[in-house]
Protein backbone atom coordinates (compact mmCIF):
# COMPACT_ATOMS: atom_id res chain seq x y z
CA UNK A 1 0.00 0.00 0.00
CA UNK A 2 1.31 3.71 0.10
CA UNK A 3 3.09 4.69 2.55
CA UNK A 4 2.50 7.33 5.37
CA UNK A 5 4.27 10.09 3.68
CA UNK A 6 2.03 9.63 0.62
CA UNK A 7 -1.00 9.94 2.12
CA UNK A 8 -0.97 11.81 5.40
CA UNK A 9 -3.45 14.44 5.83
CA UNK A 10 -3.57 16.74 8.90
CA UNK A 11 -5.95 17.69 10.92
CA UNK A 12 -7.35 20.45 12.96
CA UNK A 13 -9.01 19.91 16.43
CA UNK A 14 -11.21 22.72 18.08
CA UNK A 15 -12.14 23.66 20.47
CA UNK A 16 -9.23 21.30 22.44
CA UNK A 17 -8.90 21.09 25.37
CA UNK A 18 -13.32 21.33 25.22
CA UNK A 19 -16.13 19.90 28.05
CA UNK A 20 -17.77 17.50 25.70
CA UNK A 21 -17.46 18.48 22.01
CA UNK A 22 -15.02 18.64 19.39
CA UNK A 23 -14.63 18.78 15.59
CA UNK A 24 -11.97 17.59 13.46
CA UNK A 25 -11.48 18.89 10.27
CA UNK A 26 -9.23 17.39 7.55
CA UNK A 27 -7.31 19.23 5.08
CA UNK A 28 -8.46 17.09 2.46
CA UNK A 29 -11.13 13.92 1.50
CA UNK A 30 -10.87 11.02 1.79
CA UNK A 31 -11.88 7.56 0.57
CA UNK A 32 -14.08 5.74 3.19
CA UNK A 33 -12.65 7.88 6.64
CA UNK A 34 -12.78 6.05 9.65
CA UNK A 35 -11.97 7.41 13.38
CA UNK A 36 -11.07 5.69 16.02
CA UNK A 37 -10.23 7.16 20.07
CA UNK A 38 -7.85 5.74 22.28
CA UNK A 39 -7.29 6.29 26.24
CA UNK A 40 -4.00 6.48 27.19
CA UNK A 41 -3.76 3.32 27.91
CA UNK A 42 -3.87 2.58 24.14
CA UNK A 43 -7.33 0.85 24.71
CA UNK A 44 -9.76 1.33 22.00
CA UNK A 45 -12.97 3.77 23.47
CA UNK A 46 -14.39 4.62 20.09
CA UNK A 47 -17.65 3.43 21.68
CA UNK A 48 -17.91 5.20 24.45
CA UNK A 49 -18.16 8.64 21.96
CA UNK A 50 -20.88 9.97 20.17
CA UNK A 51 -19.35 10.36 16.60
CA UNK A 52 -21.40 12.27 14.03
CA UNK A 53 -19.74 12.02 10.54
CA UNK A 54 -21.30 15.61 9.80
CA UNK A 55 -19.64 15.44 6.37
CA UNK A 56 -20.58 13.06 3.79
CA UNK A 57 -17.59 14.23 1.88
CA UNK A 58 -15.61 12.52 4.49
CA UNK A 59 -13.75 16.14 5.87
CA UNK A 60 -15.12 16.32 9.06
CA UNK A 61 -16.43 14.39 12.18
CA UNK A 62 -18.26 15.61 15.17
CA UNK A 63 -17.25 13.82 18.54
CA UNK A 64 -19.11 14.42 21.98
CA UNK A 65 -17.34 13.03 24.87
CA UNK A 66 -20.14 14.15 27.66
CA UNK A 67 -20.48 10.53 28.72
CA UNK A 68 -16.46 9.60 29.00
CA UNK A 69 -14.15 10.35 31.44
CA UNK A 70 -11.97 13.87 31.41
CA UNK A 71 -8.28 13.49 30.51
CA UNK A 72 -6.35 13.10 27.05
CA UNK A 73 -7.54 10.49 24.64
CA UNK A 74 -5.69 9.80 21.04
CA UNK A 75 -7.37 9.90 17.89
CA UNK A 76 -6.43 7.98 14.39
CA UNK A 77 -8.32 8.43 11.04
CA UNK A 78 -8.38 6.14 8.46
CA UNK A 79 -8.74 5.72 4.80
CA UNK A 80 -9.16 2.74 3.43
CA UNK A 81 -7.61 1.43 6.29
CA UNK A 82 -4.24 3.29 6.31
CA UNK A 83 -3.65 5.32 9.01
CA UNK A 84 -3.58 8.58 7.62
CA UNK A 85 -3.24 11.28 10.54
CA UNK A 86 -3.68 10.90 13.95
CA UNK A 87 -3.57 13.68 17.16
CA UNK A 88 -4.55 14.01 20.14
CA UNK A 89 -8.20 15.86 22.21
CA UNK A 90 -8.36 16.65 25.75
CA UNK A 91 -11.64 16.26 27.77
CA UNK A 92 -11.39 19.22 31.10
Amino acid sequence: GASLDEIAVSAAVFPNPSTSNFTIELESQLDNPELEIYNVMGQKVTGHFSIDEKLSNGTSFGINGSNVSRGNYLFVIYSNGEVVTDGKISLR
